[in-house]
């Protein structure tokens, strides 16, 4: 919550023409479930704070760029929020 209310929240008076969703690649998780619903509701948040319920969301989806559990979990979390979630 801090990055967002340091970065995120100045930028709410502007309007945002979309938004590049890069996860990284430190933090894949290891909960495909869960990241499945924070990044639903990320996008949602995100849209009802800038009052912009359309707002594009592109997903930037990572090769394996290292070894770990949690890579292909994530991805296809990311697959199905696009899949499911309009606008993405």
């Amino acid at each position: 919550s801090a990055l967002f209310n340091g970065l995120v929240a100045p930028l709410q008076p502007m309007a945002l023409r979309g938004v590049i969703w890069y996860q990284g690649e430190g933090n894949a998780s290891n909960n495909p479930e869960h990241y499945r619903h924070a990044l639903r509701t990320l996008i949602e948040s995100w849209r009802r704070d800038f009052a912009q319920p359309e707002l594009p969301f592109l997903i930037v989806q990572l090769p394996n760029w290292a070894k770990g559990e949690g890579w292909p979990g994530t991805r296809e979390a990311q697959r199905s929020v696009a899949q499911t979630v309009p606008n993405t």
